[in-house]
């Protein structure tokens, strides 16, 4: 089965990423220093992925209706808590083992867990059904 990649695609979940991204940097950077990187990236998981979810619906794999919405959420909320373990995996080796600062671990951190997360929509959350098995 071929699958390919469209520079539109592409474009608009970076675009939605970056806003998702921008509200995860802001609650994470604000809560690390009070409460240490474990509780602050909880805290600002929740927001993020409710605003990627509805973003990249719409707006990345121009989804408009509401059928099945309820499915691609749980899906969608899947792999969201499987990217959360990787950012927690990822954070741990960054700040705890190697120490480094906040920002930088962050930016590093989300080169994996968005490349994780758009393979995991196209392939899953928003497969269309014709290509995945029923």
């Amino acid at each position: 089965m071929h699958r390919e990649i469209s520079f539109r695609r592409l474009a608009a979940f970076l675009t939605t990423g970056a806003v998702a991204t921008a509200i995860t940097f802001a609650i994470f950077i604000l809560l690390e220093p009070h409460v240490g990187w474990l509780p602050a990236a909880a805290a600002a998981w929740a927001p993020s992925v409710i605003v990627a979810f509805l973003l990249n619906r719409r707006f990345t794999f121009g989804i408009k209706d509401r059928a099945r919405i309820e499915q691609q959420f749980g899906l969608y909320l899947a792999g969201a808590f499987s990217q959360l373990g990787l950012s927690f995996a990822g954070y741990f080796v960054l700040m705890d083992v190697l120490h480094l600062a906040a920002t930088p671990a962050f930016f590093i951190n989300l080169v994996f867990t968005t490349a994780f997360s758009f393979g995991y929509m196209s392939l899953v959350a928003f497969a269309r059904r014709s290509h995945r098995a029923a």
